[in-house]
């Protein structure tokens, strides 16, 4: 910030208290100083929480998501979900207020974010289980083909590039 404006505070720390009532929470996500919103009491009963862009309310009303990119849809890091789960636990909100219009979570909101934090999880270590698959399946064909016994192998996919080239690629004559 340039010129020191006098209404411009900044704070450290993963809470900053706005007033007995309403709180600032670090909760990192696609930044690190990305920021929500508490209100304890809220426009209704329970409290509230304004998520601006470190979660995203979903379409459906009834989960979160988290990303690193929104408009490029790249996913959050998984190892900074936790994190954010930890800073969230000690608040009680009852409803979640998204950044866009009309993506709201009225009622059951805490239980919601939650779900959401298990289901991303979830839905990671499963990618990064088919990952994992993926690569040791090519690494044990690697190894096969540098071992010459790629004969003995009867998975049709894995062909010598020369018989491919030569079914694929037309006789360079064939135009005369």
């Amino acid at each position: 910030m340039q010129n020191g404006q006098v209404n411009i505070r900044y704070w450290s720390g993963d809470e900053f208290k706005l007033s007995s009532d309403v709180a600032l929470i670090r909760c990192g996500g696609h930044l690190p100083g990305s920021t929500v919103l508490h209100w304890k009491s809220g426009p209704r009963p329970g409290g509230a929480l304004f998520t601006g862009d470190a979660l995203q309310v979903a379409m459906d009303r009834r989960s979160v998501s988290f990303m690193f990119s929104y408009p490029n849809l790249i996913p959050m890091n998984p190892a900074d979900v936790p994190a954010m789960r930890e800073r969230l636990a000690v608040y009680d909100f009852e409803d979640a207020f998204g950044y866009s219009r009309g993506r709201n979570i009225i009622g059951g909101a805490r239980e919601a974010v939650d779900r959401s934090f298990d289901r991303y999880l979830r839905a990671i270590a499963a990618w990064r289980d088919q990952r994992r698959a993926r690569f040791a399946r090519s690494l044990a064909v690697s190894r096969l083909m540098s071992g010459h016994e790629i004969a003995k192998i009867s998975v049709p996919w894995i062909v010598p590039i020369t018989w491919r080239q030569r079914a694929v690629t037309p006789a360079r004559n064939s135009m005369r």
